[in-house]
C-alpha cells in the first residue's frame, strides 16, 4: 500500500470485501430461513453470516467488530432459543415441539417454530464465530 494509505489490504481486496458483503449476507439469510425445507440451517447459514462480517475485516486494517454487539447479539440469540423451547414444553409438553400452526409441506412456513429456531441459532453462530475470528485478527497489544 502506499503511504498514508489506511487500507492495509489494498483497494481491490476492500473492493471485492464490499461486493461480497450483502451477497453473503442474502445467501446466509436464505440458508438460514429455508433449513426446514433445504439442505441447510442455522449453524451453516450462522458460519456464512460470520463470513460476510469478518471478510471486510481481513480486507481492511482499520476496519472492525463490535464486540460488545456481537455479544449482545449472541446472548439474545441463545435466551430466544430457550425461550422458545420452554414456551412449547409449557404448551406442547415436549422441549422445542414446534407450537406454531403448520402450513403446507415444503413451504417456507410449514414447520412451526423451526424457522424461529433455525434464525436464533443461526444469529448465535454468526455472532460468536464473527467474534472469535475478530478477536483472532486483532493485532496482539489491540484485544478488547
Amino acid at each position: 500500500p502506499a503511504a498514508g494509505d489506511d487500507n492495509g489490504g489494498g483497494f481491490i481486496l476492500a473492493a471485492g470485501a464490499d461486493l461480497l458483503f450483502p451477497l453473503l449476507l442474502v445467501v446466509g439469510l436464505y440458508i438460514v430461513l429455508h433449513g426446514h425445507v433445504t439442505p441447510g440451517g442455522g449453524f451453516q447459514g450462522g458460519v456464512i453470516l460470520a463470513a460476510a462480517f469478518f471478510i471486510p475485516v481481513l480486507a481492511g486494517a482499520g476496519r472492525a467488530l463490535d464486540e460488545r454487539l456481537l455479544g449482545l447479539v449472541e446472548g439474545m440469540a441463545g435466551t430466544a432459543f430457550i425461550v422458545i423451547g420452554l414456551l412449547a414444553l409449557l404448551g406442547q409438553g415436549a422441549f422445542l415441539q414446534p407450537w406454531l400452526g403448520t402450513g403446507e409441506p415444503g413451504s417456507l412456513l410449514s414447520a412451526g417454530t423451526l424457522p424461529l429456531l433455525y434464525l436464533a441459532v443461526g444469529l448465535k453462530v454468526g455472532a460468536e464465530l464473527a467474534g472469535l475470528l475478530s478477536h483472532l485478527a486483532a493485532p496482539a497489544g489491540e484485544e478488547g
